[in-house]
């Protein structure tokens, strides 16, 4: 959904920096979902990705989207899109995780992970629990766009230049864990 994004700050952390920056711990329910967000979007050491803001809590969100910065109004739907985003980074660093963690948890967080996914992208009706993961989400971004007005003054001047966005066709019909859906072909293959 964003524009630009660059996970060099991330990509070479070793599990140990992870599970402290995400906390993996035990009973840590989304957490580490809204950690990695915080990671890879809030992060000063990543000026590349700040590309989502929110003035306050009632207002649009501002996204950088096709080198501009739009206006959302349906925040919700783009915070769970920002949620899923997060469930999908957690597969690219899958086999790292399972190598660091012992079975019994790893399980449980894949299982985890795949219920935000499908929470993220409309299979399921939104939990209590996901509303207060939003609601989260949604503070942090706050927190972060009010630190940096420049930014923000920057980001509102583009939303009344920009073209209009242009419309993208849905690229799948399947859930990606269901019989045919690339996650769980990749899964066959791999002999899962």
């Amino acid at each position: 959904m964003f524009g630009r994004s660059d996970v060099a700050h991330i990509a070479d952390m070793t599990f140990q920096e992870l599970d402290a920056s995400l906390n993996f711990g035990k009973g840590c329910g989304m957490t580490p979902f809204i950690n990695l967000f915080k990671l890879l979007h809030l992060n000063d050491d990543a000026p590349r990705n700040h590309n989502v803001l929110l003035e306050s809590k009632d207002s649009a969100l501002l996204v950088f989207k096709q080198r501009h910065w739009r206006r959302m109004e349906d925040v919700q739907r783009m915070l769970r899109q920002c949620l899923g985003n997060m469930a999908n980074l957690f597969l690219d660093i899958a086999e790292m995780l399972a190598e660091n963690m012992d079975g019994k948890c790893f399980r449980r967080f894949m299982k985890l992970r795949d219920r935000v996914e499908t929470m993220s992208i409309g299979y399921v009706r939104v939990s209590a629990e996901t509303h207060k993961v939003l609601n989260r989400m949604r503070d942090a971004i706050v927190h972060f766009t009010a630190r940096r007005p420049d930014l923000l003054a920057y980001a509102k001047a583009d939303c009344q230049l920009a073209p209009p966005p242009v419309e993208t066709p849905a690229v799948r019909d399947l859930h990606r864990w269901q019989p045919g859906g690339d996650r769980y072909e990749a899964f066959q293959v791999r002999g899962g």
